[in-house]
């Protein structure tokens, strides 16, 4: 098996199992509804924008809260200050009978960068869960790799970002995946990482739903494209909402 495939079934992985999450305790988002936005959608949007806004912001998520308000997110990406430090602000719109408001707009740091490329690959990920009667989170991945490092490495970050009627916040960051593969021109490879999976508890802390992590470390050594050895240790823990975010 090539590396690549170990790649991308590492990804795979983490997208779909960031997204697991949309059963929350009865509630189960509506995955017909939540989507990236399409050309289509966005066309229909285009006319009801500020005209300056149009050429700099990427439509991102238009979804419908559960109070039945229409929202869209949209992304500025100033990548200017620094070469891995590049500075995203995301705008949230409330959209209703044709028109649209602005409602709130938050700045994050690094939101799109990795030190282990120039060009990651980043993405927005479908409704991750509910987290009370009034807000609903949303995944981001940054994806990265540099073959070109000794121990061939790799990594994958989820940020966050929590979505009410009034505000937008980012509520959480992580790495998915850190991963390095030893001697990969030899055809020789020793690759380990680790796989993080989110889905809400039952339980609540300060008014939002617990968030349970399963965490897999997983190491596998591979020789003449057969695997020799493989481990996989699973563990899981709690996130609990704090001070406007989520801690371990």
């Amino acid at each position: 098996m090539s590396m690549n495939k170990y790649i991308y079934g590492i990804v795979l992985a983490i997208c779909l199992s960031a997204c697991t999450g949309g059963k929350t305790n009865g509630n189960e988002s509506n995955t017909e509804k939540d989507s990236i936005l399409t050309t289509e959608t966005k066309d229909s949007l285009i006319s009801n924008m500020d005209s300056t806004n149009i050429d700099t912001l990427q439509y991102c998520i238009l979804d419908t809260l559960p109070n039945g308000e229409i929202f869209y997110i949209k992304e500025s990406i100033n990548t200017e200050k620094k070469q891995y430090n590049d500075t995203t602000t995301l705008y949230l719109y409330k959209y209703n009978n044709g028109e649209s408001k602005l409602i709130d707009s938050i700045t994050i740091e690094g939101f799109c960068s990795s030190s282990l490329s120039n060009y990651p690959d980043c993405e927005w990920l479908d409704t991750c869960f509910i987290l009370n009667d009034t807000t609903q989170a949303y995944g981001h991945s940054v994806y990265a790799s540099n073959p070109s490092y000794e121990d061939h490495l790799m990594s994958n970050t989820i940020d966050l970002i929590a979505i009410t009627p009034h505000s937008i916040s980012h509520i959480y960051s992580d790495d998915l995946s850190f991963t390095a593969c030893n001697d990969y021109m030899s055809g020789h490879e020793d690759c380990e990482g680790t796989i993080n999976s989110f889905k809400t508890a039952d339980t609540k802390t300060n008014g939002h739903y617990d968030i349970i992590v399963t965490e897999q470390k997983w190491h596998e050594v591979m020789k003449e494209n057969k695997r020799k050895e493989y481990s996989n240790n699973i563990s899981t823990y709690k996130l609990k909402y704090k001070n406007g975010k989520y801690e371990k």
